[in-house]
């Protein structure tokens, strides 16, 4: 698509313009408002160029080499093939060597239960209630 074409239809969505991160911080994806996308990973810069097109939750990504992937925004969070990326200032990053670390308080019902924040899942595992 040429940029006269992409500026008649108009600007990306922009509920899904901005910095995209993995919780680790490691891959870094920014998606810009002209419909371009440049990835990091780690501390290579632009490791993944491109563009992007959003109709409705879903993204179709076609990077430089021609490549594809898609995408799709769920409750915030964008599924990226294997990947998910919270916005930066969103994501969970984990904590410094020697900080302090804090979980999600418990939940309580009115009557009185508390719901752990964590459960257990069926390959006997812990995952957040947070990342539901």
């Amino acid at each position: 698509m040429t940029d006269d074409a992409r500026s008649e239809r108009g600007p990306v969505n922009a509920d899904v313009v901005g910095m995209w991160v993995t919780a680790d911080g490691h891959i870094r994806q920014e998606l810009l408002p002209d419909g371009r996308y440049d990835e990091a990973r780690g501390d290579r810069r632009s490791a993944y160029t491109g563009r992007y097109t959003v109709t409705g939750n879903h993204l179709d990504y076609v990077d430089d080499t021609g490549f594809t992937a898609t995408g799709d925004i769920r409750d915030g969070v964008l599924h990226h093939e294997h990947l998910v990326l919270y916005r930066e200032d969103r994501a969970r990053k984990p904590p410094r060597a020697g900080a302090a670390t804090s979980f999600p308080a418990p939940a309580h019902t009115e009557a009185g239960v508390v719901r752990a924040p964590f459960r257990t899942t069926a390959a006997g595992g812990r995952q957040s209630h947070e990342t539901d």
